[in-house]
C-alpha cells in the first residue's frame, strides 16, 4: 500500500498508517468542523487531567498513556 492517499476528495483520508484532516471547501463554513474537533480535543484533555488529578503520580499516568498510544505519536516535520 502506498504511503500517500490518492483519494483527493476524502475529508479524512487514511494513508500508510496515518489519518489526515483536510480543510473544508472554499464555499463552506469551517466553524462546525472547528467546533467538533475542538470539542473532541477538550474532552480528551479533560479526561487526561481528571485521571492525573486522581492518580498519585501524574508522570506515571503520562507514561501509561504514551506506552498505550506511542504508535500514533507523530514526530515528523509538520
Amino acid at each position: 500500500m502506498p504511503a500517500e492517499d490518492r483519494n483527493r476528495t476524502s475529508s479524512i483520508p487514511y494513508g500508510g498508517g496515518r489519518l489526515e484532516f483536510r480543510a473544508v471547501g472554499f464555499s463552506q463554513n469551517g466553524s462546525l468542523v472547528s467546533t467538533v474537533l475542538n470539542t473532541i480535543t477538550a474532552a480528551k484533555f479533560d479526561e487526561f487531567a481528571t485521571a492525573c488529578e486522581n492518580e498519585a503520580d501524574p508522570i506515571a499516568r503520562a507514561r501509561k498513556v504514551l506506552d498505550k498510544h506511542w504508535i500514533v505519536v507523530f514526530n515528523g516535520n509538520n
